[in-house]
């Protein structure tokens, strides 16, 4: 599950970067980006606007909803509210 969390977080950021939105907590397709195991039974959800991610399987939570948060080498930070 590890590996697909970084797989579904490597294509978000090899992503082109849509244009800004409004922060919504309703997914819509500008702002959610999902990636699927090869069974379709683990769902991991990229949220972009506010930066985080959930992973259900067999359409049952797994991981609720997460801040997500990026430490760049050069000490910036990724991702709303994120404490290092």
């Amino acid at each position: 599950m590890i590996r697909l969390v970084a797989l579904a977080f490597s294509l978000v950021l090899a992503s082109p970067a849509p244009a800004p939105e409004p922060a919504s907590s309703d997914p819509t397709p500008g702002n959610l980006i999902t990636v699927s195991s090869p069974d379709g039974r683990t769902v991991v959800s990229i949220h972009t606007t506010d930066l985080g991610y959930s992973v259900t399987y067999d359409g049952e939570p797994l991981v609720e909803r997460s801040r997500l948060g990026v430490v760049l080498s050069d000490g910036d930070t990724l991702g709303v509210g994120f404490v290092e």
